[in-house]
């Protein structure tokens, strides 16, 4: 006669398997590594997504407080606007 129990360690549901012991921690350790890595890209996405908007307030603020009727002006000014951003993007929060 076959004998079809699993060792005492391991509990199955269906095709789910529950480990306990080493095993768990190895595959609790292994999941926590990737979620880890996976939030560290999304905080990046996010702050890149602030740091746009954060721009795009900055040359609306200007736009409307300095330069309402002037077109010209306003071009230049909002083109160093966004070079001054991009410079301190490159310097101080790119990844090295």
């Amino acid at each position: 006669m076959l004998n079809l129990k699993r060792p005492p360690t391991e509990r199955s549901f269906g095709s789910i398997h529950r480990f306990n012991g080493p095993q768990k921690n190895a595959i609790i350790r292994s999941n926590m590594g990737a979620i880890q890595r996976m939030l560290a890209g999304m905080d990046r996405q996010v702050a890149g997504v602030l740091y746009a908007v954060a721009m795009a307030a900055v040359i609306v603020g200007v736009d409307f407080a300095f330069f309402r009727n002037r077109f010209w002006e306003r071009l230049a000014v909002n083109i160093g606007i966004v070079l001054v951003f991009a410079a301190f993007y490159f310097r101080f929060l790119r990844r090295p």
